[in-house]
């Protein structure tokens, strides 16, 4: 049981019964407020340790909440909830992707009633086919037995076993929402899709393009770098050197190289379950999802990198970029410097490794734009490093988290 899992439910639960979105929270954000008496801005509450669950009780929550979600479907395969009116096809394909991704058989009815009903839905919002496309990836992936058939004679990973298995009149269901997504980009991001751009939305649709390209569905560079170039532009300053400095792969080495390193290790898992096998021991399921959660290898060794030595500067990121603005008496206000959050520096992050994955080996990327870009994803580790809670959605610039559960949802996709 991964943690994913069990953030994806959570985040849902309180999706379905919240009255409030996540993109209120941030275009209502408050004044900075004092710090409380005796407290320094920016200091963080001591919070009390917590108690890691047991497996069986985060195997019996995530039960729960799938008995639950179930009982939500309609005779038509929608499901109920608050946005179900307004985000038809984004609040069905979020249960569907909730519960594939917390073991539901593909061919549960459920699941089959679910994906009738919302591919047959106009493409309408960034949300909603963004999410849609997440789950049709989920669709595909291979099952706890499946994984478990595959460690013990791999031929190919995970992610390409689902490339391979797309059935020709859902790729190209899947190739028009990616069309669709495209011709919604703005400026540089994504918004609902019209009135400007957000990192919500944004973080949505790469992640939905991501899903596509790794189905084998081509997205053009140059969708990558504008959006790119949003989050190196619209990154928070700082001049505070965060120490200790610590590793991040994901700005060290190139995308291409962690890729090959799963699949070594799917070679090697291989080996041994061949090896296993001979001498009569059984490969485990749990050793099969490895990948998903840490790497087998490390890549500093391997590639001749004895530490990360670079500098980082906690830079984070904000639901919309900061513009001028009028105060009450009409005097014109220069925009105000970046205050990052926990939920959009998470999915800042997010955006810019994918953009580094499908800007590698393009003419973009040229020598001094990769030093930028890992530059940023590194400033925006440290920030998440710095102010990072699990009470709640940290938001620079005020002593405690906001209540924005939204935020658990990409802490669960980049960790």
């Amino acid at each position: 049981m991964n943690h994913f899992k069990v953030f994806l439910l959570i985040f849902l639960i309180i999706f379905s019964q919240s009255g409030v979105t996540q993109d209120e929270n941030f275009q209502q954000q408050p004044q900075q407020q004092p710090p409380p008496q005796g407290q320094k801005q920016d200091e963080k509450k001591e919070e009390k340790p917590l108690t890691p669950p047991s497996r069986e009780e985060i195997e019996a929550a995530v039960r729960k909440g799938v008995e639950w979600l179930l009982a939500l479907q309609k005779p038509d395969g929608s499901f109920d909830g608050i946005y179900a009116s307004s985000y038809g096809m984004g609040n069905t394909a979020l249960c569907l992707l909730a519960l594939l991704k917390s073991g539901v058989r593909r061919d549960h009815p459920s699941i089959q009633k679910g994906f009738a009903y919302a591919m047959k839905l106009p493409l309408q919002q960034v949300y909603s086919v963004s999410i849609m496309i997440m789950a049709l990836e989920a669709y595909y992936e291979p099952t706890e037995a499946e994984l478990e058939k595959v460690g013990k004679s791999l031929k190919t990973t995970p992610a390409e076993l689902v490339a391979k298995r797309v059935e020709p009149t859902t790729r190209k269901w899947i190739s028009d929402a990616v069309e669709w997504l495209i011709s919604k980009q703005q400026a540089n991001i994504w918004r609902y899709p019209e009135g400007g751009e957000d990192v919500s939305n944004t973080q949505y649709a790469l992640l939905a393009l991501n899903a596509a390209m790794r189905m084998k569905i081509q997205v053009p560079p140059a969708v990558f770098k504008k959006a790119a170039d949003y989050f190196l532009k619209y990154q928070g300053e700082s001049k505070e050197e965060f120490k200790p400095t610590f590793k991040v792969p994901a700005a060290d080495f190139s995308i291409s190289q962690l890729r090959q390193m799963e699949k070594d290790y799917y070679k090697r898992l291989t080996e041994q379950a061949k090896e296993a096998k001979k001498e009569g021991e059984k490969t485990s399921t749990d050793d099969v999802k490895k990948p998903k959660t840490e790497l087998a290898e490390d890549p500093y060794r391997r590639f001749g990198v004895e530490e990360a030595n670079f500098k980082m500067y906690p830079r984070g990121w904000q639901y919309v970029a900061p513009a001028p603005y009028k105060t009450a008496d009409g005097k014109e206000m220069p925009a105000p410097p970046v205050r990052g959050t926990g939920s959009m520096t998470t999915a800042g992050l997010a955006a810019l490794i994918i953009c580094k994955a499908g800007l590698e080996g393009s003419p973009f990327w040229t020598k001094e734009y990769s030093a930028q870009v890992n530059q940023a994803i590194r400033d925006g580790a440290a920030w998440i490093a710095k102010y990072f809670a699990v009470s709640g959605n940290p938001y620079e610039g005020t002593a405690s988290p906001s209540s924005s559960h939204h935020y658990y949802y990409p802490v669960s996709y980049t960790h």
